[in-house]
């Protein structure tokens, strides 16, 4: 399944960005709890499905994560705390 049939199914279900967004980082802190390095790929996929739905990742928590698989293309970076975090098989921008 691509990122844009979850991203579909999410609205479907979910109505409005702001419900996306709260159910999506209520699943990110409750991943925080795990340092499997399956955890690793969720955060990714939850960090994607979030940057995909164009909500705002400023003021995120992502330190001291293990992160994979990543897009942080196009992603302003300079609100996420990222102290100590892992990014793995992940792709910034070169800006």
């Amino acid at each position: 399944m691509s990122i844009y049939n979850w991203l579909s199914n999410l609205f479907i279900n979910f109505k409005t960005q702001k419900n996306v967004e709260d159910k999506l980082t209520r699943i990110f802190l409750k991943l925080r709890e795990y340092a499997s390095a399956e955890s690793g790929y969720a955060r990714g996929n939850l960090i994607n499905l979030l940057k995909y739905s164009n909500i705002d990742l400023a003021n995120y928590d992502f330190s001291p994560l293990a992160i994979k698989q990543a897009d942080l293309r196009q992603v302003n970076m300079k609100s996420v705390h990222c102290q100590n975090a892992v990014f793995d098989k992940s792709v910034f921008s070169d800006k």
